[in-house]
């Protein structure tokens, strides 16, 4: 257990070190989320809300979207592709340390320091904005929000190695898979607005997918807007997503160090 507390204290250290990019970091998520915060507070000059979202909710969402993608969104998974293009997967290799367990230890290190900002971030937004934000009081409601939070954080590390073990294949474009994924990540997650509000059809299909599972379901069962059977279900979904994602990442890990040459080592 050490050997991944000291993996976690190392992606710390790093990630404080460079500073510059850490704040380069923080001012692109603020500014993703001011932006679209404006956006909505404009659509919302009359106090009836938009689509069967209230003002209060809807900002609400907003807002929440700049604490959930602290933690879910950060990551250090995109080294994955970069350790196995040049060689250096190998000096993790040769240590006794689980794989997956050394890269989760350092992206609860990477998570926890973003998260530390996004708190100082959202009072900062609070006290100047002073939106009208929706409270959960429901000790239920709270709990499985907490638990479909540590949910979505799972999945992204497993898709994000995924991606990265993809080099143990195509070890010259590594980031072509990553960049599309990027790409549609903030759209299908619910990033920019609730998938709810989108046609039935549209928004059922995409539930069978994990994009939503990111950020807009927890964020919707906070806001009370999944309950009963319809919570479970869709919760059970998110579980499918984890458990078929962990077991492709192992296939593809195995597979991919039976072909892996160690290039530049």
């Amino acid at each position: 257990m050490k050997k991944y507390w000291a993996g976690l204290v190392i992606a710390l250290k790093e990630d404080t070190v460079y500073s510059t990019s850490v704040l380069a970091w923080r001012v692109r998520n603020v500014m993703q989320v001011l932006v679209v915060y404006i956006l909505w507070a404009a659509i919302l000059v009359s106090p009836g809300g938009f689509a069967d979202y209230s003002k209060s909710l809807l900002l609400s969402y907003v807002l929440l979207t700049m604490m959930i993608r602290a933690v879910v969104f950060s990551s250090r998974t995109i080294d994955v592709s970069s350790d196995i293009s040049s060689g250096d997967i190998t000096n993790i290799l040769l240590k006794p340390v689980n794989y997956f367990r050394y890269y989760f230890a350092q992206d609860l290190g990477n998570k926890a320091m973003n998260l530390f900002f996004s708190v100082i971030e959202f009072s900062v937004f609070i006290y100047f904005f002073k939106p009208p934000l929706y409270g959960q009081y429901h000790i239920f409601v709270l709990v499985v929000s907490a638990l479909l939070l540590i949910l979505a954080a799972f999945i992204y590390y497993y898709v994000n190695l995924i991606l990265g073990f993809l080099a143990f294949y195509t070890p010259e474009n590594v980031w072509a898979p990553r960049f599309l994924f990027f790409m549609i990540l903030d759209f299908l997650a619910g990033a920019l607005f609730p998938l709810d509000i989108l046609p039935k059809i549209v928004f059922k299909f995409l539930m069978l997918t994990p994009f939503p599972y990111f950020l807009y379901f927890p964020i919707a069962v906070y806001l009370g807007r999944f309950w009963g059977l319809e919570l479970l279900g869709y919760s059970l979904v998110g579980v499918f997503w984890l458990l078929a994602l962990w077991r492709f990442s192992g296939l593809i890990w195995q597979a991919g160090l039976k072909v892996y040459e160690a290039w530049g080592r």
